[in-house]
């Protein structure tokens, strides 16, 4: 469960709590004489805590569980630039404003957010809102165009490691819109991108991951020379419950020797 549900169920079992203890007073404030005056002023002075400690501590709460803060990973992040790159086929370029909105139109079809961890359906606003301001600007991404007509088909980025001290590996991700790209073509897109990571970002390692049911992406992991480590479960976003999912790690060298 995250920091701000918890932050939400304590704030309504302290609500219920003080609630209970007025209840109490109540009854003890029905007693006759001089007890029951100043059980009669504590009472009012738990009616007015209670008021107090919903309108600003719940309603907080509440707050930040409908608009969850930024990692503070964001704000110490430097923000990076990729260069444009160029495959037979391809062209691999930093999105700019309307490249970024008809990437948010490819990831807010399920076809596609089904097999991304982190992708909600429906894809809203304030997702993309997110994705601009939070991701495109901190991590290598590339938005991918035909050479023939300039349209944009998908994407592909690495997602830096967290810890700064370790900058070795990072996380590979990419997506396509539903039918796209064969494998074949979308092994000739991260092909690129790998060798930009590791000649240029330095990347010792990448690592990665599909669902059970993404063949298309394990063929791609596949013919990268991907080597799978571990079978483990991730969470789907879009479908709200975990997946049966492959973990996979390419080095460099072993990327570098391949034909």
């Amino acid at each position: 469960m995250s920091e701000n549900w918890n932050r939400f169920l304590f704030a309504v079992l302290g609500a219920v709590l003080i609630f209970l203890f007025w209840k109490g007073f109540s009854s003890l404030a029905a007693l006759d004489g001089e007890i029951g005056g100043v059980f009669e002023f504590l009472q009012n002075a738990f009616v007015f805590l209670l008021a107090a400690f919903i309108f600003i501590y719940y309603g907080a709460a509440l707050i930040f569980v409908l608009l969850p803060t930024k990692p503070e990973e964001i704000d110490e992040a430097e923000p990076v630039t990729v260069p444009r790159l160029e495959t037979q086929l391809f062209n691999l370029k930093e999105p700019q404003d309307g490249d970024i909105d008809a990437l948010a139109d490819i990831l807010g079809d399920f076809e596609v957010s089904q097999f991304l961890t982190s992708v909600s359906h429906p894809y809203t606003a304030w997702d993309l809102s997110w994705f601009k301001e939070f991701i495109v600007p901190f991590q290598p991404i590339w938005a991918v165009t035909h050479k023939t007509d300039s349209q944009l088909i998908g994407a592909a980025m690495f997602v830096l490691n967290d810890d700064q001290a370790d900058s070795s590996w990072a996380h590979l991700k990419f997506w396509f819109g539903p039918k796209e790209l064969d494998p074949q073509q979308q092994v000739e897109v991260t092909k690129a991108v790998l060798k930009y990571g590791f000649e240029h970002l330095n990347l010792e390692f990448i690592k990665a991951y599909h669902f059970h049911d993404d063949e298309t992406k394990g063929a791609v992991l596949e013919q990268l020379g991907c080597q799978k480590t571990e079978y483990t479960r991730r969470h789907s976003s879009a479908r709200g419950h975990e997946i049966p999912s492959t973990e996979w790690w390419l080095e460099r060298d072993r990327f570098n020797a391949a034909p």
